[in-house]
């Protein structure tokens, strides 16, 4: 790189999106601040490697950073962790810069400009740095006013070098802010339809009635018919659920009726709408034996 930028805290930018500008920062170990700090601000600062000629964004230094100060505690925005605003060890925080109440004027509107530009450079990759403001000793061992120790072990994590150029082979596109998401297993997804080819409405507690089985969850419509070998519709539903005793138009719930089915051949349809769109029309046969 062709710049330095100091840092004063073991802080991470563990990923940052560049299109909703969300950013998650992770301080893994280190005092960034104590209650009685007399900065507790960070720096966040962008610049170009290579460097890119006649560079047209004023709110670049002349060692090529452009940056942004952000106060632990900015009114009406908290982006330290726990009632003290700091930053400190097993703080994970994740926010958009955009959502910062001052961001989008003066020197940040020039910042955003020469981000969103650079993302999209042929030749260029942007390069964001964190760094940490507070009354530690600095990263050249020069004394703090709190004189506690450069706590910082790892300079390199507080960079991320990006584009999402898809032409840019020097850099990849930056890690993710936002957390792994496990999707949960659909149980629609592989709800399989059983239906019966026989069945025995002899009131013996065996296979007495005759019902479809599948998760009655899983669909938007459902209907559900029975004809006799003539084509007369003994048994409607439009309920999931539904059983057929073997008797017309006997329904779930409702008390049983006295036209009972002779036995045979009977023939069924099902139709209806599954979550995630699955449209379904099925046919059989079952064997009514009393």
């Amino acid at each position: 790189m062709s710049a330095q930028v100091s840092s004063q805290c073991d802080i991470e930018i563990a990923g940052f999106d560049p299109i909703t500008t969300a950013l998650q920062i992770v301080v893994h170990d280190g005092h960034c601040g104590t209650e009685a700090d007399s900065v507790g601000e960070f720096l966040l600062g962008i610049t170009f490697d290579p460097p890119i000629p006649d560079n047209p964004f004023t709110c670049m230094y002349q060692d090529g950073w452009a940056q942004l100060i952000f106060p632990l505690d900015f009114p009406g925005f908290d982006i330290g962790q726990g009632p003290d605003d700091i930053l400190q060890s097993g703080d994970t925080i994740l926010f958009s810069l955009n959502d910062v109440p001052f961001f989008g004027s003066g020197t940040a509107e020039c910042w955003l400009d020469a981000m969103i530009d650079g993302t999209y450079y042929e030749d260029a990759c942007v390069v964001l740095a964190i760094t940490q403001i507070n009354d530690s000793d600095n990263i050249n061992g020069e004394s703090g006013l709190g004189g506690f120790p450069y706590p910082d072990q790892n300079v390199w994590n507080n960079y991320v070098e990006f584009t999402l150029n898809e032409y840019n082979i020097f850099c990849d596109q930056p890690p993710s802010p936002y957390p792994d998401v496990v999707p949960e297993p659909d149980p629609c997804e592989d709800d399989l339809i059983f239906v019966p080819n026989a069945f025995t409405p002899n009131n013996d507690g065996k296979n007495d009635v005759f019902r479809p089985v599948h998760s009655g969850d899983c669909w938007l419509w459902y209907e559900f018919f029975v004809f006799n070998r003539w084509g007369k519709k003994v048994f409607k539903s439009d309920y999931p659920g539904d059983i057929w005793r073997g008797e017309i138009n006997t329904k779930w719930g409702q008390r049983p009726g006295k036209t009972y089915c002779e036995d045979g051949v009977y023939f069924w349809i099902i139709r209806g709408q599954k979550r995630g769109d699955v449209w379904v029309e099925l046919t059989g046969t079952v064997t009514l034996l009393r």
